[in-house]
């Protein structure tokens, strides 16, 4: 010590408890000038005890503290406040450079470390390499607690445990566990069955087939309760789920768009999937058409007629393009495309089974047309045998169809049938038979008509059958004419002698010539003039005049001066396109064109024509001679009596000739 300095140890009260003076070497104590110092290594220092037990022994029985107070005002830059132990390598330092307020503890040997303990156990222990551990005296991070921590906010770069590490809030809830074991982090749940499983509830278990899961997000302790996972991104901006793997952190994701409103799907970097802010979804596209649009390609645009479509398949870039929908089922099971409402979601479908290879297409719940694998197509019926089956009516033609009802299992046609040929101006109904008949009715269990034949809907004949015979009933046959005269129907037509033939071509149908009759008994007389073929075309070699001349018809008769009855004979008369009364008087050879199917009472006619009253009447057609018997015994009494004479003419030749020839003979004799 400096010269007449001490060292002087004072009570709180001021009485001095021992001291050290300069000049002055109490037993025990040495001051060299430099050093004040015990004499004796094994003497201790005692303050406020008479028997201190260590090297330095403070005591104070008071209600007061126990300290030591180091203390250096000044602020130089090597002031401190220093507590050092052994050789100065570790030390409690207070103050800095400066007289700064900063504390050290420090122990820089290069294998020391420091250590508070509590209960003869070490509670904190730094080890030479700066780690702290907590509960343990060799840690290996740079906090390691062996136990619980308890904070209101931890920050750390690095977080690890030999046992499950917990996170609880300060009532002791666990918020977040992390297995020690597999590394699962659980959000609300000490048994985390995923890599991250957060459980909003109390939950009511997880499936068992969950299997190393990334992500479990749990809220199920009630069935109505919702579990979720929330992005959010600025309102410009967007929430993003991403997929990928070392090469590429991108390549899958979901994005929603806050700024469009807009949900896509990627894969591979690219967006694979788009769902507008209306609900639209496009695949292969972000511009979808309808609810459901998928582009396989690049497309040339759609039509411009979609209207709210449901579905569009586009695969458009080249013409030649095929856009398709496939519905894959099991080998013994189908593949189905359903359509329906909230009241049943299959009332319509189209079914393919690929156990039959048959394609059902159904209404109602119920199959309507069903498909074979041999291509028969059933309308009805669910084992068609032909390549057409229909249970049910049909109609077809854009004027029955939807409008007119079929007969029960009937059909109802609009146009043109060709049965056997594709010549379809034979008619309505064409048919061809190469070597059998061409058309078979057949009416069974009883008689009657087996074909009519009707004119806007009435009946005017028919055919029809009794026993084993065949009736044309309501008959008239007509022959084909021609004529540049315009003929009233019923009007009688005679034989020109010009004839043509049906096409023009000599072998077919001829086509009689014919004018209005006009001789009186005429043996040309043909029949009554019907009409034109086809009166709406004109006349000529595909469309002849018909002149009736087999069965009933009709005929205009003129008054001769006798009444007719049914059953007279008719013959043409004088006046144009008119028949009249057979007179036998008159006409010994009468040539009948017609017998009268109902009686003429002249004086009961008023129509006139030519001066003469006329009426058209209901005729039988028959064309023969008719001779008075009168007259042919006179004429074969006549002809008796011409034989008779050349008879004898033939006699007195033959003798002349006899008797020339003997002359001839004699002379040659001679």
């Amino acid at each position: 010590a400096a010269p007449g300095s001490f060292i002087r140890a004072i009570n709180q009260d001021g009485s001095v408890v021992t001291a050290v003076d300069q000049g002055a070497t109490p037993s025990g104590w040495t001051d060299d000038g430099n050093f004040v110092r015990l004499n004796n290594s094994g003497d201790s220092v005692g303050i406020g005890t008479a028997l201190p037990n260590n090297l330095l022994h403070l005591y104070r029985d008071a209600n007061a503290g126990v300290g030591i107070t180091i203390e250096n005002p000044n602020a130089g830059a090597a002031a401190q406040e220093r507590i050092s132990f052994g050789d100065g390598t570790a030390h409690i330092v207070v103050a800095g450079p400066g007289g700064g307020s900063n504390m050290t503890i420090g122990n820089n040997r290069p294998s020391g470390t420091i250590s508070l303990r509590t209960a003869a156990q070490v509670r904190l222990s730094v080890a030479n390499n700066g780690n702290v551990g907590i509960g343990t005296t060799g840690p290996n991070k740079k906090l390691e607690v062996v136990g619980s921590i308890k904070g209101d906010t931890v920050f750390s770069n690095f977080l690890s445990s030999n046992s499950p590490l917990t996170l609880q809030a300060p009532t002791g809830t666990t918020r977040m566990f992390i297995n020690d074991v597999n590394g699962n982090v659980g959000i609300g749940t000490n048994a985390p069955s995923a890599k991250l499983q957060v459980n909003r509830g109390s939950g009511q278990g997880l499936p068992g087939d969950l299997l190393d899961e990334g992500l479990v997000v749990n809220n199920n302790a009630a069935s109505v309760d919702i579990a979720s996972v929330n992005v959010i991104g600025g309102t410009a901006g967007s929430g993003r789920i991403s997929f990928g793997d070392n090469a590429s952190a991108y390549a899958g994701y979901v994005a929603y768009s806050n700024a469009t409103d807009a949900m896509q799907v990627g894969t591979g970097g690219l967006n694979r999937m788009h769902i507008s802010s209306t609900g639209d979804v496009g695949i292969g596209t972000t511009g979808p058409s309808a609810r459901l649009h998928v582009n396989r390609g690049s497309g040339q645009g759609l039509p411009g007629d979609l209207l709210n479509e449901g579905l569009v398949v586009n695969n458009n870039a080249a013409s030649v393009d095929i856009a398709s929908v496939n519905v894959i089922g099991g080998t013994a099971g189908s593949g189905r495309i359903s359509f329906g409402d909230n009241a049943s979601a299959y009332a319509g479908y189209i079914n393919y089974s690929n156990a039959t290879d048959a394609l059902r297409l159904g209404t109602a719940g119920l199959d309507r047309v069903h498909i074979t694998s041999s291509g028969n197509v059933g309308l009805g019926t669910s084992s068609p045998a032909n390549k057409l089956d229909v249970e049910g009516g049909a109609a077809i033609g854009a004027g029955y169809s939807g409008t007119s009802a079929a007969p029960a299992n009937g059909l109802l046609v609009e146009g043109t049938v060709g049965i056997g040929t594709t010549n379809t101006i034979l008619g309505r109904l064409a048919v061809e038979a190469p070597g059998f008949n061409a058309a078979g009715f057949n009416r069974t269990t009883s008689d009657g008509p087996i074909v009519g034949l009707y004119q806007d809907g009435v009946n005017e004949g028919n055919i029809s059958v009794s026993g084993t015979t065949v009736s044309y009933n309501a008959f008239t046959g007509s022959h084909y004419g021609w004529t540049e005269e315009a003929i009233e129907r019923g009007e009688l037509v005679s034989l020109t002698g010009f004839n043509r033939n049906s096409h023009d071509n000599p072998k077919s149908e001829i086509i009689y010539g014919v004018k209005r009759s006009s001789i009186p008994n005429d043996p040309a007389c043909l029949g009554s003039y019907l009409a034109l073929g086809e009166p709406s075309k004109p006349a000529g070699p595909e469309n002849p005049h018909l002149v009736m001349a087999v069965g009933n018809g009709d005929m205009w008769v003129v008054d001769e001066g006798q009444n007719i009855q049914p059953g007279d004979y008719l013959i043409s008369s004088s006046t144009p396109g008119h028949a009249m009364k057979d007179d036998e008087g008159k006409y010994p050879i009468g040539h009948i064109v017609a017998r009268a199917a109902e009686a003429v009472d002249w004086s009961a006619v008023n129509e006139m024509v030519g001066g003469r009253k006329h009426k058209k009447i209901s005729v039988l057609f028959g064309n023969f001679v008719r001779s008075n018997p009168s007259t042919v015994a006179q004429t074969l009494e006549g002809l008796q009596e011409i034989i008779l004479k050349q008879q004898k003419q033939i006699d007195e030749l033959k003798n002349i000739v006899l008797k020339s020839a003997s002359s001839e003979m004699a002379e040659t004799e001679r």
